[in-house]
């Protein structure tokens, strides 16, 4: 509650002052046009990057030898209900009682989004697994590369970071279709109703037994990634604050 009141509150100044005014994604731009009347101002545009490699924590990294080689299915984020945790975790279930195949969470409930009671039944136990908070870059990354696919069915996203990584591995994505993740993946994903259950269930099977599709969404996601990086982003941004400058010196001159 605390978190949508100060948003509440600070949003509106912050559309009226910044400048420049710089978001993630086409789709957040939208949104916030919704909110603001920016007159000649526009809202630049930087989307996050992929994979960043770096340092591996020194310690603290959770074991992973409890788990399959590969092959499991894999959810990264907060354990909230702005991300569909129950039904990616209910879209879990099923595939583990019809299909066997094993699911690992990493993440954790949060203070500011709304978590979720996180209840495994017992006939499902052993091929559920929950990892918690990883911070390591290395253990991440063997998770991304270990998995058949990563399942991030969202309910609402800006600009999304575990399914570009993920590409970037190797592992293919299933995802909400929603405007922010068909900006953000293009044709590098598959795409599922992320308030139905049985749509998130066709999309994981799909990626998992259709070969060509498969490969397909394997070929694509890499050159998706690749598309997207944090030195691309820092240039747009550095961009839309030296032209704003510029534009406050010229104001300036013309006033003396």
């Amino acid at each position: 509650m605390g978190y949508r009141i100060a948003h509440s509150a600070l949003m509106p100044a912050l559309l009226r002052r910044a400048d420049p005014l710089v978001t993630v994604s086409v789709a957040e731009r939208d949104e916030l046009l919704k909110l603001t009347d920016r007159g000649d101002d526009p809202i630049v545009v930087a989307q996050n990057g992929s994979w960043r490699s770096i340092p591996a924590a020194a310690n603290g990294s959770p074991s992973l030898g409890k788990l399959p080689d590969r092959g499991y299915l894999l959810y990264i984020g907060a354990l909230s209900q702005r991300k569909n945790i129950m039904g990616v975790l209910s879209a879990a279930i099923q595939l583990a009682r019809e299909d066997g195949t094993p699911f690992v969470f990493v993440g954790s409930s949060t203070s500011v989004h709304t978590s979720m009671a996180f209840e495994i039944p017992d006939d499902v136990s052993d091929r559920i697994v929950l990892l918690g908070h990883i911070e390591d870059a290395a253990v991440l990354a063997e998770l991304y590369a270990g998995a058949a696919a990563l399942v991030f069915p969202s309910f609402y996203e800006a600009s999304p970071l575990p399914p570009l990584e993920a590409m970037h591995f190797g592992c293919p994505v299933v995802v909400s279709d929603i405007p922010a993740f068909r900006e953000r993946c293009g044709d590098a994903a598959e795409y599922c109703d992320p308030f139905d259950v049985s749509s998130i269930v066709g999309a994981v099977r799909n990626v998992l037994y259709n070969q060509p599709a498969r490969d397909a969404l394997i070929r694509k996601g890499g050159e998706r990634a690749r598309s997207f990086t944090w030195e691309r982003q820092a240039r747009i941004v550095l961009d839309a604050v030296l032209q704003s400058l510029e534009h406050d010196r010229s104001d300036v001159m013309d006033t003396v």
